[in-house]
């Protein structure tokens, strides 16, 4: 009967090692599968300046994620902290107070409008320098709703550029922010692929501009057309809460359709 006994102890020895085995075995691929989530996650760099501006569509799902509509403020500042910031404005933050609405429109007591306490328009960017003095500017915007939440998000990258051409990708409204940019942005263009004005015409209007179809002459005999961009064009949460903006940009050809120069 003892040897019955200790086979007994055994294979209840056995079953429990077996038992402990199979856990740790769980616990290690639930680890496992928690680490490769993380590693996930991990795997977008913080520091925007490792990707190239054509990488944009493939981290903006991501980016966006990290800042879920309903996100608090606080959580939000916490959030962007994570990433190494430029200066906006003189801030790491720049942030703006929105009008108070009620029933979709504006606030007014004793004939003023009324300024939200918790409603604002937030921005912060990350420049990156790139060769041939261009840079990317790596932006986030978000408005905050009366409660204190994000109730839109945007994430946009734009060109500062002085030689936009050499960086040999074609040209999106997208990346552009502003009349003086988008005057530098042609100037590249034309000086360093397209010095006829019918063939930079063409490919300004591919690129989503609107180069008007008649010049008018300048005092010298050269000849003037203008390049209109419509901000509605552009995903700005910025323009959205201000008026429109339809920025012309003046491009002067020789009386031979050579370009000449391109300013704002």
């Amino acid at each position: 009967m003892g040897w019955i006994r200790k086979m007994a102890k055994r294979i209840i020895f056995a079953v429990l090692v077996v038992g402990l085995l199979g856990s740790w075995g769980v616990m290690a691929a639930q680890n496992a599968k928690s680490l490769s989530n993380e590693e996930s996650k991990t795997m977008l760099s913080k520091n925007l300046c490792d990707y190239a501006i054509t990488d944009y569509e493939k981290i903006k799902p991501e980016i966006l994620s990290m800042f879920p509509i309903g996100m608090s403020e606080e959580e939000l500042r916490k959030r962007l902290a994570e990433f190494p910031l430029s200066e906006a404005r003189g801030k790491k933050i720049y942030e703006q107070p929105l009008l108070k609405i009620e029933n979709g429109q504006r606030v007014v007591e004793n004939g003023e409008v009324v300024w939200s306490k918790k409603a604002k328009y937030l921005f912060a960017m990350i420049e990156c320098k790139l060769p041939d003095n261009n840079k990317n500017r790596w932006s986030f915007e978000f408005l905050m709703d009366e409660s204190g939440v994000i109730s839109e998000n945007i994430f946009v990258v734009s060109v500062d550029d002085e030689n936009f051409a050499k960086r040999n990708i074609e040209l999106k409204v997208s990346y552009l922010a502003g009349s003086t940019i988008i005057a530098k942005v042609i100037s590249s263009i034309a000086t360093e692929n397209y010095p006829d004005w019918n063939s930079l015409r063409d490919y300004l209007s591919a690129s989503g501009l609107s180069p008007s179809k008649k010049p008018t002459l300048t005092d010298d005999g050269n000849k003037s057309y203008t390049v209109y961009l419509n901000s509605d064009l552009l995903d700005s949460l910025y323009l959205k809460i201000g008026p429109g903006v339809n920025w012309r940009i003046t491009v002067i050809v020789d009386k031979n359709g050579k370009f000449i120069r391109a300013y704002r």
